[in-house]
């Protein structure tokens, strides 16, 4: 494959639904009157369980709605856009009620963006500033605190996962949780533009990186994978994982062939894409322009969703990319002469 999609969709992880959510939005918002009603159901039914699936999706998700609305000028097109986000909205709500028992959409989503705050500098800064006088659980770390968010988060001894001395609550998230939304509330209030500087750079350098690479190692694969199989999987199982490449961290290797054409698609693609959106806006198709408004916008936001809020990382961006020489080469293959496309007008009451 010339693409990371096949990598992607072998990945037991929910990155391969973050660009089957920008399609299935896309089909919904600009592909509505030629689908059955059964299939926009459908549709609707993938895009509701892809935004669900994971937390960056759902600015991903919002983000797209702003192309409907801008093409299509429909309310029936950005409703059936908006509706698998409501949906989504209502089921992590509920189930973290049922198995937190908070109302929220993520009962411990201020942990992760602390630890980029604190990475960044901010946070860092406020915890510093505040404490001992704040009496927080993190100024025991004062002036010590990781300089990566990764450590920050999953170091065994580190600030998240360390007992609390009061021995009321056990490490962890969320236990951790309230204490990180007052700070990071502080840390906004005292530093806003140095929240939103880092928060560009950070969008910024993840938009640059789109390589399989970290995707492909034996890292964290004990405290993750071989765990879960120890706990529900026969031992044959287990001997298969361990015998496998990635387990043995041979598969970066025997990779390397397969993943060389990857970055020359990805800019082949990104030409393709920018003339076929300068034929596409000439022609005033709607439906081809949308395509690639909604794949550009959800390269974007996917990158402020993931880099911004967690940390740049390859396999972020690469999970997404692969859509730019896809929208270019479905862009230019359904292009059509002016004269066929008066129905597609941009903006065009009747449709």
């Amino acid at each position: 494959a010339l693409t990371a999609a096949p990598w992607f969709a072998s990945l037991l992880m929910p990155d391969i639904l973050a660009p089957a959510l920008v399609l299935a939005l896309f089909l919904l918002g600009f592909g509505g009157d030629r689908l059955g009603r059964a299939e926009l159901w459908v549709l609707g039914l993938v895009a509701a369980l892809a935004i669900a699936a994971h937390l960056s999706h759902l600015p991903i998700a919002a983000a797209l709605l702003l192309p409907v609305a801008l093409l299509r000028r429909r309310w029936r097109a950005v409703l059936r856009c908006a509706a698998p986000l409501l949906a989504a909205v209502l089921l992590l709500l509920a189930t973290n009620w049922a198995v937190h028992g908070r109302l929220a959409l993520s009962p411990y989503g201020a942990v992760f963006a602390l630890a980029r705050l604190v990475a960044d500098g901010p946070a860092a800064r406020t915890i510093a500033a505040r404490c001992p006088e704040a009496g927080w659980h993190l100024c025991r770390w004062a002036g010590r605190l990781p300089a990566d968010s990764d450590q920050f988060l999953w170091q065994d001894d580190g600030p998240v996962w360390a007992p609390r001395l009061d021995g009321a609550t056990p490490g962890g998230p969320i236990s951790l949780a309230p204490e990180a939304a007052v700070i990071l509330r502080e840390t906004l209030a005292r530093e806003p533009l140095a929240v939103l500087r880092a928060a560009v750079a950070n969008t910024l350098r993840q938009l640059g990186m789109v390589r399989v690479g970290d995707t492909l190692g034996p890292e964290n694969l004990q405290a993750s994978v071989a765990r879960q199989l120890a706990l529900g999987f026969p031992a044959a199982e287990q001997r298969r994982f361990e015998r496998s490449l990635q387990a043995q961290g041979k598969l970066p290797e025997a990779a390397a062939p397969l993943l060389w054409p990857h970055c020359a698609v990805l800019l082949l693609g990104a030409l393709a894409a920018l003339q076929a959106g300068v034929d596409a806006a000439r022609a005033r198709d709607a439906r081809r322009l949308g395509l690639l408004l909604c794949v550009l916008v959800g390269l974007g936001a996917n990158a402020a969703a993931t880099g911004a809020l967690s940390r740049p990382h390859d396999r972020y961006q690469a999970r997404i990319a692969w859509l730019l020489p896809l929208a270019g080469l479905l862009a230019w293959r359904c292009g059509v002469p002016v004269t066929a496309v008066r129905d597609e007008a941009i903006g065009d009451p009747l449709r």
